[in-house]
C-alpha cells in the first residue's frame, strides 16, 4: 500500500506544480529492488494477471532497497515489469534533470550512478507540505494526507485511516470504527463498544458501557453498569456490589448480604446469617452453640443443652441436669435442675434452692434455710439468723425490733425508739427526750425538746438553752454566754480570759497584763521586765499611772497640767509644755 499512496502524493505535487521538477531524491522504500538476472520474458498469453491496483502491498523492510552495483555491471530489467510502470521509467529517463531546492536528482538510467547522501529540503504551498530532514521525509496534503518515513518508523494518514509501523509500535486504525495498537508484549484493538487490551501483566476488555473486565497481576475487575455491579479481588481480599447485593471476602472471612434484608458473616470463630426480620441464625465455633430465630420461633443448642420456643406464648430448655418449662400468658414456670425445683403460678410459688425453700403465696410467705422468714405481707414481717442470733420483727409501720448478741434496736414509731450497741453506745428519744450515752467515751447528752441540752465527758460538762444560755465547764477551758449581755472565755492553758459586759464593760487579760473598760474609765495592768507597773484613765478628764515602783505620773485634761517623777529626774507640764523640775540638769 504505501507504493500507491507515494505515487498518490507525487502525482498531487505535480498537479500542483506542473512546471517545476520535484526536488528530492527517492527514499529508500521509493528506491528499485536489485534487478534479478535478466531472463526472457514469458509470451504474452503467457504473462499473469497484474495485480489489482486496490490490493495493499507491505512495505519494504528498513534493510530492503537498492544495493549499489559496480558501475561496469549493467541494468537488468525487471521481467514481469507492468506496461504502466515501463512507460512511465522511460518517461522520466527522458525527462532532464529538473531545479532542486538545494540537491540533485538522480535519474535511473541503464547503469546505475555512485548513491549520494541528499541534502534537506522543505516545500510548503498550502495545502502541500513536503520535508526532508536526514533520513526523514515528510509529505502531507492537509486535510486529507499526511505520510512520514524514517529508518525505524513509517507513519501515513489517508482520511480516517491512520497506519504505522516501528521498532516498537504498530498501529492501524480506521476511524471511527476500528482502532489497533500492536507494541513486542501487548495488544489493544477497539471495535466500539468494544475493547480488548492484553500485555504481559494482564488483560482488559468490554463493551462500553454495558461490561468491562480485566486482569492486573492478582488483581481482577468486573463493572457491569447497566447491572449496578462493581467487582474487584485479589488473592487476600475480594468485594462485590452489585445492587443491592454485596459480598466482602478477607483471607479466610467472608460477609455478604442484600441491602438491607440480609446480612451474612463466615469466618474462623462464628457464622452469622441474619435476614431481618424474618431469619437470624448465629453460630459460635468457639461454643460450639447455634441460635436460629425464625419469629415468633427459636431455637438454641449447645454440645449439653437445647432450648427452643415460641416467644411469648411457650419456652422450654433442657440439659444433662435438668429442663424448664415457661408459659408467660399463664404466669406459669416449672424447672428442674439437679437437685433445685422452681415452680411458679398465678396461685403461688415454690422454690427449693441449694438447700433452701421459699413458699409465696398471696397472703403468708415462707422461708426456710440459713435464715428463716415468715411473713404475712404487707403487715408483718419475722426474721431469723439461727446462727448469728439474730432476730427481727416489722409490724409497719409502727414497730420496727431487731436483735442479736451486738447490737438491739427497738422503735415504736412515733413514740419511742432504742438504739443500743453493746459495749459501743446506746441512745433513746421520744418526741420530748433524746438522749445518747458513749459507753467508750464515758460521754452522755440528753436534749429536752425544743432547745435544751445537757452533755458531759470525763473532762467537762455543758449546758446550753439554745440561743440563749451557752455553758460550759472543762478542765482546760469554760465559757459562759448569755446572749447577748454577758460573755465570758477563759483559757487555763494560754492564762487568758475574756469578759464582755455588752455593751458597758469590757476586760481581756493575757498571763499578767490586763485591759478593762467600763463606762469613761480605763485600767491597764501589766509586767516589764518582771516589774509591775499600771495606769488608770478617767476620760478625758484625769489620768494617773506607775511604771514601776518608786515612779509615777499625773496628767488633768492629758497634759494642760501634769507631772512625771522617773528616778531623780522629775518633769512638769503646763498647758501641753514640759518643763524639767528636778534632777541633774
Amino acid at each position: 500500500m504505501r507504493p500507491v499512496f507515494r505515487t498518490l502524493a507525487v502525482v498531487c505535487a505535480l498537479a500542483a506544480l506542473p512546471a517545476v521538477a520535484l526536488a528530492q531524491e527517492p527514499s529508500e522504500d521509493e528506491e528499485a529492488a536489485p534487478l534479478e538476472e535478466e531472463a526472457e520474458p514469458p509470451p504474452p498469453e503467457e504473462q499473469p494477471e497484474p495485480p489489482p491496483l486496490e490490493e495493499e502491498i507491505e512495505p519494504l523492510d528498513e534493510d530492503e532497497g537498492l544495493e549499489p552495483r559496480d558501475e561496469e555491471e549493467p541494468a537488468e530489467v525487471e521481467p514481469a515489469e507492468e506496461p504502466a510502470e515501463a512507460e512511465e521509467q522511460e518517461q522520466e529517463a527522458a525527462e532532464p534533470e529538473g531545479p532542486s531546492s538545494g540537491g540533485t536528482t538522480t535519474w535511473l538510467t541503464g547503469e546505475a550512478e555512485p548513491e549520494e547522501q541528499p541534502e534537506d529540503f522543505e516545500l510548503i504551498l498550502p495545502p502541500l507540505y513536503l520535508d526532508r530532514t536526514g533520513d526523514v521525509r515528510t509529505t502531507a496534503v492537509f486535510p486529507f494526507f499526511y505520510q512520514r518515513s524514517a529508518p525505524d518508523d513509517y507513519q501515513l494518514l489517508a482520511g480516517p485511516y491512520y497506519y504505522r509501523r516501528g521498532l516498537e509500535l504498530n498501529v492501524d486504525v480506521a476511524f471511527p470504527v476500528f482502532w489497533s495498537f500492536r507494541t513486542v508484549d501487548s495488544l489493544t484493538w477497539v471495535v466500539p463498544p468494544v475493547y480488548y487490551n492484553r500485555d504481559a501483566d494482564g488483560f482488559d476488555w468490554g463493551v462500553a458501557p454495558f461490561v468491562f473486565d480485566g486482569r492486573s497481576g492478582d488483581d481482577v475487575y468486573t463493572v457491569i453498569p447497566p447491572l449496578l455491579t462493581v467487582a474487584w479481588a485479589n488473592d487476600e481480599r475480594a468485594y462485590t456490589f452489585a445492587g443491592p447485593f454485596w459480598r466482602i471476602r478477607w483471607e479466610n472471612d467472608e460477609k455478604w448480604g442484600i441491602f438491607p434484608l440480609v446480612w451474612v458473616t463466615d469466618d474462623e470463630v462464628s457464622q452469622n446469617t441474619i435476614a431481618a426480620p424474618f431469619f437470624f441464625r448465629f453460630v459460635d465455633q468457639l461454643e460450639r452453640s447455634a441460635l436460629t430465630i425464625i419469629p415468633p420461633f427459636y431455637h438454641r443448642i449447645t454440645p449439653d443443652s437445647a432450648a427452643w420456643g415460641l416467644a411469648p406464648l411457650l419456652l422450654h430448655s433442657h440439659d444433662d441436669d435438668g429442663f424448664a418449662w415457661t408459659v408467660p400468658p399463664a404466669l406459669f414456670h416449672y424447672s428442674v435442675d439437679g437437685d433445685d425445683t422452681r415452680l411458679l403460678t398465678p396461685l403461688f410459688g415454690y422454690f427449693d434452692v441449694d438447700g433452701e425453700s421459699t413458699l409465696i403465696t398471696p397472703v403468708y410467705q415462707r422461708h426456710r434455710g440459713e435464715t428463716e422468714l415468715d411473713a404475712v405481707f404487707p403487715i408483718f414481717w419475722s426474721w431469723r439468723d439461727p446462727q448469728q442470733y439474730a432476730s427481727a420483727l416489722v409490724i409497719p409501720p409502727v414497730l420496727y425490733t431487731y436483735s442479736s448478741p451486738s447490737e438491739a434496736t427497738t422503735i415504736a414509731f412515733p413514740f419511742f425508739g432504742r438504739w443500743h450497741e453493746r459495749g459501743d453506745y446506746t441512745t433513746w428519744a421520744t418526741p420530748l427526750v433524746a438522749h445518747y450515752e458513749s459507753h467508750t467515751e464515758e460521754s452522755a447528752g440528753t436534749w429536752i425538746f425544743p432547745n435544751i441540752q445537757f452533755s458531759h465527758t470525763p473532762t467537762s460538762s455543758t449546758f446550753n438553752f439554745h440561743p440563749l444560755v451557752y455553758s460550759t465547764s472543762a478542765d482546760t477551758h469554760r465559757h459562759l454566754v448569755i446572749a447577748p449581755i454577758y460573755w465570758d472565755f477563759e483559757d487555763y492553758e494560754d492564762d487568758s480570759r475574756v469578759t464582755i459586759g455588752f455593751p458597758l464593760f469590757w476586760r481581756f487579760r493575757n498571763g499578767s497584763t490586763v485591759s478593762q473598760l467600763a463606762l469613761n474609765t480605763y485600767y491597764h495592768h501589766y509586767r516589764e521586765g518582771g516589774v509591775p507597773g499600771w495606769e488608770f484613765h478617767f476620760f478625758p478628764l484625769f489620768a494617773y499611772g506607775e511604771p514601776r515602783p518608786g515612779d509615777h505620773w499625773w496628767s488633768i485634761l492629758y497634759g494642760l497640767v501634769g507631772y512625771r517623777r522617773q528616778g531623780e529626774y522629775a518633769r512638769a507640764q503646763l498647758f501641753y509644755v514640759p518643763f524639767q523640775v528636778d534632777g541633774p540638769q
